[in-house]
């Protein structure tokens, strides 16, 4: 009907005259993050990613962010999202970690799991830098044991928490973390 549409997506290949993004990317939150560590001395990068389409994205992505840093992957191991059948990507990272700086685990729900796995496999998980995504921003996943002291991009939390303020004094709930990206269209 050439109505201009704002999509809440991390899909970029649907973006096109008429059709904006407005989102946090994944290609970004890789950059960002495989940027910082690298400025702090890491070299050697090993990735964890889910089986799905997100992990597409954020393995291209983090192929490309570590390249660009002079930094090199020594592993890169994608996990199914049953977790019964991950033993076998645990056990190749765990292989692995003692040639890396940092492991980049991007997926939210299921990084604290695959951390806890890993230091059961006897990776020194405090030795091995934990890089994660902006979607580690949810409090269930930062605050988890096996993932303290890791590093992921985030924005502030004082935009979030004024937003929050305000929202719950006007509908007497707490806001959705997407509920920001609606307001700010």
């Amino acid at each position: 009907s050439g109505k201009p549409v704002i999509a809440f997506s991390t899909d970029t290949s649907i973006a096109a005259r008429g059709i904006y993004l407005l989102s946090f990317l994944p290609e970004s939150d890789v950059d960002r993050i495989v940027g910082y560590a690298a400025s702090t001395g890491k070299r050697s990068f090993i990735g964890m990613v889910p089986y799905n389409a997100y992990g597409t994205v954020v393995e291209a992505a983090f192929n490309q962010a570590v390249a660009r840093r002079g930094g090199r992957i020594v592993a890169m191991q994608r996990y199914p999202l049953d977790q019964a059948a991950r033993h076998t990507a645990v056990s190749a990272v765990a292989q692995a970690a003692g040639t890396a700086d940092a492991l980049f685990i991007p997926d939210g729900s299921d990084a604290a799991d695959l951390a806890a796995s890993l230091a059961a496999s006897g990776v020194n998980v405090k030795r091995l830098q934990l890089l994660g995504s902006r979607l580690w921003v949810d409090p269930g996943v930062a605050s988890a044991p096996a993932l303290q002291g890791a590093w992921y991009p985030a924005p502030d939390p004082a935009g979030y928490k004024n937003f929050a303020t305000r929202y719950r004094k006007r509908f007497n709930q707490d806001p959705v973390p997407t509920a920001t990206l609606a307001y700010d269209a």
